[in-house]
């Protein structure tokens, strides 16, 4: 039984009508990019994870968890996806010319635009546009655990295509999901990124730093690049050095920034 009152009313007009706004977001040029530093143990920028964010005139700055789900309900999200792939893109090759140098761009992709058919043959029309087969190692698409759940089979051979291009794989926020071990030796991966909700306990639950260590170890048995993301304190990244952790990401080093504050930060160190 669901009791429909004010407060449903309320939600779902507030949907639609965000809805409504976000099938003109593309054509508004109100759909942003900004770029989240990631760093290495000695605190030089290696990459950096692609973020979209959505600023509307009537409705402010709108929170990815607001508008994300819509998007893919809907299936804006295949436009929306394109747009952030091609934008990521031309962003990489420009700074590439421009002498900043990136290990890693990662791009999320969601678990419609990645199943969607015509996905691989975006992909490899942007970077025969945009990108060097150089160009091509340095982009990481990050898929959510949700992903695996999917059709296993599937999922691997769109994998298995672009890697022949070059393009690498992470799965973003693990732990908190379809983990398995059994993925982890079936699936091509090349890096994983650790939850927040782990990081997050790191210095005062003693089970999450046990998880924390379990899936350094484990990365490396697989040959893994691991990412921590939401490191917000300095204890939580002496634990994470300590374990050999790769890459860091969150508000202790940087929070996302638009692309003029990305470079000087790049050009700051």
């Amino acid at each position: 039984i669901v009791v429909f009152d004010q407060e449903v009313a309320e939600r779902v007009e507030k949907n639609l009508e965000m809805e409504r706004l976000l099938h003109n977001a593309l054509n508004n040029n109100e759909l942003l990019l900004n770029y989240q530093p990631q760093y290495n143990k000695h605190h030089k920028i290696e990459g950096c994870e692609v973020l979209l964010r959505w600023v509307n005139d009537e409705l402010g700055s709108v929170p990815p968890n607001s508008f994300i789900p819509i998007a893919e309900k809907t299936g804006l999200i295949l436009d929306i996806g394109n747009f952030v792939i091609k934008e990521s893109f031309k962003v990489l090759k420009d700074w590439n010319d421009r002498g900043i140098d990136l290990k890693k761009l990662s791009i999320n992709v969601s678990m419609r635009q990645f199943f969607y058919q015509g996905f691989t043959g975006d992909v490899e029309r942007l970077s025969q546009q945009y990108l060097t087969s150089e160009l091509c190692q340095k982009i990481v698409f990050e898929l959510t655990e949700s992903v695996m759940a999917e059709e296993l089979d599937t999922l691997v051979n769109i994998m298995n295509q672009l890697k022949k291009d070059g393009f690498s794989f992470s799965i973003d926020d693990f732990g908190t999901g379809y983990s398995s071990l059994g993925y982890l030796r079936k699936v091509p991966l090349d890096q994983i990124k650790i939850d927040r909700s782990f990081i997050e306990e790191l210095t005062v639950n003693a089970s999450d730093q046990s998880m924390i260590e379990m899936i350094l170890n484990l990365s490396k048995v697989f040959g893994l690049s691991v990412v921590a993301e939401g490191v917000e304190t300095q204890e939580q990244e002496d634990i994470l050095v300590k374990g050999n952790c790769d890459l860091f990401q969150g508000y202790l080093l940087s929070k996302p920034v638009d692309r003029e504050e990305f470079e000087a930060l790049y050009a700051a160190q």
